[in-house]
């Protein structure tokens, strides 16, 4: 907490510390549980930037909610082909013995599409294991 508010001051941001607690506590609900590993494994991209003669490179990482473990793979592409092969061909081998339940992501377009007739078909759901 010593860091935040270090970075509020230098930002000439003024928090007081009941909007502090206030936060802490609000963070504290913002929890996932698992009970167990492979319970609950989140899954998300991150853009990691570009590589002269290859272009962009993106960041495709996974972690357990219950153990922390987690496993990362750098893709050329943002896709659902991307997406389904890292769950695929690595996190899954990575997880071995354990069996992967349930999958959390943040909903982007490499994972689901928001258009109805098209979600049963998404590539990323329909090459899950």
């Amino acid at each position: 907490m010593d860091r935040l508010e270090w970075v509020r001051k230098l930002s000439g941001e003024v928090v007081t510390a009941d909007e502090m607690a206030r936060d802490k506590e609000k963070a504290k609900k913002n929890h996932i549980h698992a009970s167990y590993p492979g319970q609950l494994v989140s899954q998300d991209t991150f853009y990691l930037g570009c590589i002269k003669g290859i272009g962009r490179i993106y960041h495709q990482v996974a972690g357990d909610c219950f153990s922390s473990f987690s496993a990362a793979q750098i893709y050329p592409d943002k896709t659902a082909k991307s997406s389904s092969d890292f769950v695929e061909n690595h996190l899954v081998k990575k997880f071995a013995p354990v069996k992967i339940e349930r999958l959390l992501t943040d909903g982007g377009t490499e994972f689901t599409t928001w258009h109805k007739e098209l979600a049963p078909n998404h590539e990323f759901l329909e090459n899950l294991p």
